[in-house]
């Protein structure tokens, strides 16, 4: 391997339209959107960074530029994920990870960094892995003991765009916490991209986070989901069934452009979150706000504190400043390619 190479990648964020958490029963499907901010690079940017070079001694060294108060869990998951992806005995790397995502907001951070550092590993080491073992390995790296991630995030940092997964039948990585080689269990089932369906909406994305909302790690909140899910809780496999066919259905009008009915359905997993108490104060005021000026507004993610503005095409801008009134930070965002490389290291 030449000293001199140096391999940059890097992932979006992401959430789901519909369907989030039903990834971590084993028996759910999400569509989901793959997002980054206009200007990539700038604050708001929401891509992760991560750059593979050679360390010059023995040693393998991690750099983490913009530290916080997730930056121990990064440091975690670059570990395992050294160790799952075969790259652990590889001596005298250096690995510099950046993140434009801010953390626990609910859209994907630890996914898109874990998954940009693989692609820029493979890219270094001359290797080309299937895209599903990506999002497996980032997924399953980015678990620690006692927690439940699912596996949207992952698979929406890898693919990017607006696409449907299916999750059916995947149980065995789930259940042993992330331990186990990730041919355990099937891969996730993609749909082709469906970024021309989602341009046809005429509908522009504006996220928006609360002032004054505590966040709790995600890992703790879908724990319990699929705890009780596992358990046959009524309730719980009620509303995790109505989220996964609520989300086969969005999907379905998105791809038949019935535009009208497809808000309906966004609305309607919207309702099932506020059913299950994870629609606070604050992002209720965000919520109506937007309602007011015309726009839907949808919290898909089951802890982060991103609320996620719908607004017709054009109003964006008016949208975000009316937005600033009841949020602490507000971003206009586009769809966003998947995991790429990038051309050279750009902070």
């Amino acid at each position: 391997m030449a000293d001199n190479k140096i391999v940059v990648a890097s992932a979006p964020a992401s959430d789901a339209i519909t369907g989030a958490t039903t990834d971590v029963s084993g028996k759910g499907v999400t569509l989901t959107l793959a997002l980054e901010g206009p200007r990539p690079l700038e604050e708001g940017g929401l891509r992760a960074y991560a750059m593979v070079a050679a360390s010059g001694g023995s040693a393998t060294s991690v750099r983490v530029l913009e530290t916080d108060e997730v930056t121990a869990d990064t440091l975690y998951g670059t570990g395992r994920l050294l160790e799952l992806s075969g790259y652990r005995d590889r001596p005298g790397l250096a690995i510099t990870l950046n993140t434009l995502i801010p953390p626990q907001w609910g859209l994907g951070g630890a996914s898109a960094q874990l998954v940009a550092l693989l692609y820029a590993l493979d890219g270094y080491f001359g290797r080309q892995r299937p895209p599903e073992e990506i999002a497996e390995t980032a997924q399953r790296a980015t678990l620690r003991p006692g927690q439940a991630h699912g596996y949207q995030k992952a698979y929406a940092a890898t693919f990017g765009g607006v696409r449907l997964y299916s999750f059916m039948r995947k149980l065995t990585g789930l259940w042993g916490r992330g331990t186990g080689s990730i041919y355990d269990e099937p891969y996730a089932t993609v749909s082709e991209s469906r970024n021309e369906h989602w341009r046809s909406l005429g509908a522009r994305i504006v996220v928006a986070i609360p002032r004054g909302l505590r966040l709790v790690s995600s890992g703790e909140i879908n724990a319990a989901i699929a705890q009780r899910y596992l358990q046959e809780d009524k309730a719980t496999v009620d509303s995790m069934d109505r989220r996964t066919f609520t989300a086969l259905l969005a999907h379905q009008r998105l791809v038949n452009r019935d535009r009208n009915a497809f808000w309906t359905l966004v609305d309607t997993d919207t309702n099932i979150m506020r059913e299950w108490g994870l629609i606070a104060p604050e992002h209720r005021r965000i919520m109506d706000l937007a309602h007011e000026h015309g726009a839907l507004a949808s919290k898909p993610s089951s802890t982060g504190g991103a609320v996620i503005v719908y607004c017709p095409e054009g109003s964006e801008g008016p949208m975000a400043e009316a937005l600033r009134e009841v949020s602490e930070t507000v971003y206009p965002v586009d769809i966003a390619p998947g995991v790429r490389y990038e051309e050279r290291w750009p902070f």
